[in-house]
């Protein structure tokens, strides 16, 4: 091994070690300073211990080639604000740049064949990669925790992506996946929140039953027509035969339409999709069923998936005998639960991220669960228990338990005055509790209503439903099992706005540019929500062939829209005018001392073509819609020409 101290010009060495040499460079005018091994007869770099910005790493040390970044190189190197690697560079070892949580930018190697793991983990200002096509492997977790990464297209000879590759790239938009990758590993895209589309290309043959989960913008997944084992179905990604569902695209909302021919879930496929409200089974399909908006097996005795975008605290169906694994996934708008006296256990993982619970009730005896129930949720969570029932000790996986908890009514009051206009004032609800606790409030529907503790502020129109709850408590040495109110209803109706369009008067064969338009209506602080989308004769601008036959056409404006308001449309016109006849004169002449016509001018509207003699070419002089043209004639006795204008 040799080494050299920093104090030494490049080239000493103090200590000799086989072929293998750890050699520190002494700091260069730029303030470098590695650590390396010979290896060989290549470099290996294995330390920076400089403080500059910027690093450019060299071809060559000690006239060999530098060929590879060791594992921890730059590891934790928080000054490092860009690199570039020279040409020379084949592989980057485990952990190289992990956690330089300020590099924003990186040039590789032209020749790069190999990523190790974890190489570029939690990089969180890196914001892209243009992996070279030379790269044939890149290691699990490699660019996992990338905060910033926004987009990445994979190296075309790639085969495999890795577990974990861009695990928790929550601003990751676009992956271009190569033609030649065959297999996705678990956890490749977990929590890429921004991740909207995904195109699996006809190479994969496999992937993992967890690569794209928690992924809450996506809106569908594409697949080759020529894919042998993937399909897709309403934008979710299916085997071939489309009778197993693979994931749900996790950005879906409301409803999700479970049919028939899907027999076989995967067990993750639906984890991660936040806004989903309901689900609906068709009827005819023989394993799977819909309970009160909520996924069932057929029988309606194992609980799935409880729709992750439901608000407030929830009751769960009579019947219920078993939560699934992951069952309740990602439930962070909803306080409590109470489940039923059938329930008699609870899978792995069931409560996982449900960050807004606080408290469950039981009516029936404890259920057995499988360790690992609770995870990532609110700090303390309470469990109650109904007096005669059994099995309950001092704690539940952890929480405390509340044994022996006696019900309490929640009444909430009707409202003064519904139905309500949009624009109405805040209002106050109000509730009580028979065992005189504070209460709670919620609305099922926050694009009309929000209730945020007692006090209403009216969104939008339409109509949702008001109720008051407690979570449970004790007074006086006496437990109180959870509540719920009974519900109230409120119906705001819209207002009435208009959009008046301007008119255009133009030529036929003129350009349509977007036109203006008036907002009439509208309280102070409101605006339209939306893009506007012009439209002629209900024909968008950029759909527009022209010329336009000459006459009258409506102007509209679409795409416009606010929850409190009917919007109506009063229509501009547009007068196509028909093109007018190009004309060319001659305006006069300018001569010379001995007579001969020296210029000719021209007066023209439209686009000039003019040729001198009688020649067959025309050249394009000027495009002026009214303006005179000197044709130059050189001093020629008389002057032959062609002209003609045109539009």
């Amino acid at each position: 091994m040799f080494s050299e101290n920093k104090s030494h010009s490049f080239g000493q060495f103090v200590s000799l070690f086989t072929a293998l040499c750890t050699v520190m460079l002494a700091a260069s005018a730029n303030a470098l300073d590695f650590e390396y091994q010979i290896q060989d007869e290549s470099v290996i770099i294995t330390a920076y211990n400089g403080i500059e910005e910027n690093v450019v790493v060299p071809e060559t040390i000690e006239e060999l080639p530098v060929t590879a970044i060791g594992q921890w190189a730059f590891s934790r190197n928080n000054d490092l604000l860009q690199v570039t690697l020279p040409d020379t560079v084949t592989s980057l070892g485990m952990e190289a740049f992990s956690y330089c949580r300020n590099l924003e930018s990186v040039q590789l190697s032209a020749f790069l064949t190999q990523v190790e793991g974890y190489a570029f983990y939690g990089c969180n200002r890196l914001r892209e990669i243009n992996l070279p096509d030379t790269v044939t492997e890149i290691g699990d977790y490699a660019f996992a925790s990338c905060l910033s990464l926004t987009q990445v297209t994979l190296p075309p000879e790639l085969t495999t992506l890795a577990e974990g590759t861009f695990f928790d790239c929550g601003s990751l938009e676009t992956v271009v996946i190569g033609n030649a990758v065959t297999e996705l590993k678990a956890r490749c895209f977990e929590r890429c929140d921004s991740l909207t589309r995904i195109h699996i290309p006809a190479s994969v043959k496999a992937i993992a039953e967890n690569t794209f989960i928690y992924c809450g913008s996506l809106e569908e997944f594409t697949v080759d027509a020529d894919n042998e084992n993937f399909a897709v179905l309403n934008g979710d990604l299916c085997n071939k035969e489309l009778d197993t569902s693979y994931f749900c695209a996790g950005g879906k909302e409301g409803t999700f339409e479970l049919p028939a021919n899907i027999l076989t879930l995967n067990p993750n496929a639906f984890l991660g999709c936040i806004h989903l409200t309901d689900f609906n089974v068709d009827s005819e399909n023989p394993n799977f069923s819909s309970v009160e908006g909520i996924l069932y097996n057929k029988e309606g005795t194992v609980l799935l998936v409880y729709p992750a975008g439901r608000l407030g605290p929830q009751i769960i169906p009579d019947g219920t005998i078993t939560l699934a694994d992951h069952s309740f996934d990602s439930c962070a708008h909803i306080p409590f639960f109470i489940f039923p006296a059938t329930l008699t256990s609870i899978g792995s993982h069931a409560f996982w991220y449900c960050s807004t619970l606080t408290s469950l009730g039981f009516n029936g005896n404890a259920p057995e669960i499988i360790d690992d129930v609770f995870y990532m949720n609110a700090t303390q969570i309470i469990i109650y228990s109904k007096p005669g029932t059994t099995g309950w000790e001092k704690s539940f996986s952890g929480y405390p338990v509340r044994a022996d908890s006696v019900e309490q009514t929640v009444t909430l009051n009707e409202l003064k005055q519904n139905p309500l206009p949009y624009g109405s004032k805040d209002f106050n609800l109000s509730a009580k509790s028979d065992a005189s606790f504070g209460l709670n409030y919620y609305s099922t529907d926050p694009d009309v209503a929000t209730a945020q503790r007692y006090l209403v502020h009216i969104t939008g129109a339409g109509t949702t439903t008001f109720y008051a709850y407690q979570t449970g408590g004790s007074r006086s040495q006496v437990n109180y099992f959870p509540a719920i109110s009974n519900p109230v209803t409120l119906m705001v109706t819209p207002l009435e706005a208009t959009i008046t369009v301007a008119s255009l008067e133009q030529p036929c064969d003129e350009i349509v540019e977007p036109f203006g338009y008036e907002v009439e209506g509208l309280i102070d602080g409101d605006t339209l929500q939306g893009t506007p989308v012009y439209l002629v004769d209900g024909t968008a601008l950029e759909d527009l062939v022209y010329p336009l036959t000459p006459g009258t056409y409506p102007l509209s404006v679409g795409g416009l829209y606010h929850n409190g308001y009917n919007i109506q449309i009063i229509e501009g016109t547009l007068n196509a005018l028909p093109v007018k006849d190009p004309e060319v004169a001659v305006k006069g002449l300018e001569k010379d001392e001995l007579g001969n016509i020296k210029a000719i001018i021209l007066t023209f509207s439209g686009t000039l073509q003019i040729s001198k003699d009688d020649g067959a070419t025309w050249e394009d002089l000027m495009d002026d819609d009214s303006a005179d043209y000197r044709f130059e004639t050189e001093g020629s006795p008389k002057a032959l020409f062609r002209a003609a204008v045109v539009r």
